[in-house]
């Protein structure tokens, strides 16, 4: 039995031994200086292959929320469970889970942090990790 962090999607979110070492990764257009997420290497605004990987910041903040009661089939987490866009101060909305215990303290405009939730084991017993963003007050 191992008790290792594993990412989901590691082109996305890359998990450290502690939470304080996870981090997004996404793409900034040396041409252009736009960021993207997820990352990519063509550029859509002024479409040159010119995006590099870059980390993103960790905080943020509450752009839109909802409360989801119906699971879809493809979901990993059980209902209810909120959704959000968390914009960075890179511009980029991220469309996340929001660890909160209080859907009702919620508000717009609220500071965000990057965070992640343990989504399912693997065969070996590994930790396997999604990014969330929790409220930071």
């Amino acid at each position: 039995m191992s008790d290792s962090r594993i990412s989901l999607e590691p082109s996305v979110f890359e998990v450290g031994h502690t939470k304080e070492e996870d981090r997004l990764i996404g793409s900034k257009c040396k041409e252009c200086g736009r960021y993207f997420f997820p990352k990519r290497t063509w550029c859509a605004s002024c479409a040159e292959p010119t995006a590099e990987e870059v980390v993103l910041s960790k905080e943020g903040v509450l752009s839109s929320y909802s409360l989801m009661t119906r699971k879809p089939g493809y979901a990993l987490i059980e209902t209810p469970y909120i959704l959000g866009e968390v914009r960075i101060p890179e511009g980029i909305l991220i469309y996340t889970y929001l660890k909160t215990g209080n859907f009702e303290k919620l508000q717009m405009g609220q500071k965000m942090k990057l965070d992640s939730i343990e989504i399912k084991k693997d065969d070996t017993g590994n930790g396997v990790f999604a990014y969330c963003f929790t409220p930071t007050e």
